[in-house]
């Protein structure tokens, strides 16, 4: 809270800290392309959904025709149409706009579920349950390092901070992880003994220790000590502004 204070009052009292703060502000919330092509391919990443497109473009339009390595892990079948697409054969819309987006990209999906292969040659979707090392291994199998993850999976705290775990020694030097739905944990899979990933992901920000019980001690060292900066982003899905906070996280290599 005194942290939080404390940016308040510099932001309000320096002409030059409000001007760097409007900026990230403005390019957090400038038009870009994902928008769009979330919109067409129905996903609840842009509008009306989580909005969470802002802070992708934000850090990948810098790579967006570069010939980087992406994973999505969690893919939502269908996407946001009515009704939903059931069809285990049904290719997954995230993975549609993410080749309209990044178009050199070669493209890795995950989920626990079967899709359809895609009919791209730089696409590639691998059946796996996310709090299996043995599964998430299968990742690595494929690429052994990677430009961008994203975790949009189970949004279960467990399934959360193994994979970002096991796969975190694998993200690139100046890379980025993503976690999303901090805040939407669903019943049944959280446990006593196991935190919050978004608390444990405050602590490592503020205090750059990492103190999930699910890590090996490599994995919290490398989280300790190659995070170069962490970001929260608010969720706009609905109007509720405590559930939206801190819904997003990137997490940035050094």
């Amino acid at each position: 809270m005194k942290k939080t204070l404390s940016l308040i009052r510099k932001i309000v009292t320096s002409p030059k800290a409000f001007g760097v703060y409007l900026i990230h502000c403005l390019k957090q919330y400038r038009y870009n392309d994902l928008i769009q092509f979330a919109g067409e391919e129905f996903t609840d990443k842009g509008v009306p959904g989580h909005n969470y497109v802002r802070a992708y473009d934000f850090f990948l339009r810098s790579s967006r025709n570069k010939e980087i390595r992406f994973c999505e892990i969690g893919l939502l079948r269908g996407g946001m149409r009515k009704p939903l697409l059931t069809d285990t054969n049904s290719i997954a819309p995230s993975l549609r706009m993410w080749r309209k987006y990044l178009p050199n990209a070669s493209i890795v999906g995950f989920d626990i579920r079967r899709f359809a292969e895609p009919n791209d040659p730089k696409c590639t979707i691998i059946q796996g349950d996310q709090s299996s090392r043995e599964d998430l291994q299968k990742i690595i199998d494929k690429y052994d390092e990677y430009d961008f993850i994203i975790d949009d999976a189970l949004h279960a705290s467990p399934h959360q901070q193994i994979t970002l775990s096991f796969l975190f020694p694998h993200i690139k030097s100046g890379g980025v992880f993503f976690i999303e739905d901090l805040r939407h944990q669903p019943e049944g899979f959280e446990q006593d003994d196991v935190p919050k990933t978004r608390d444990l992901l405050r602590t490592l920000a503020e205090t750059g220790k990492w103190n999930s019980p699910l890590s090996t001690q490599e994995e919290k060292k490398i989280l300790e000590t190659q995070c170069k900066e962490i970001h929260f982003f608010e969720s706009l899905k609905g109007s509720d502004p405590v559930w939206g906070a801190d819904a997003l996280v990137a997490i940035v290599k050094k």
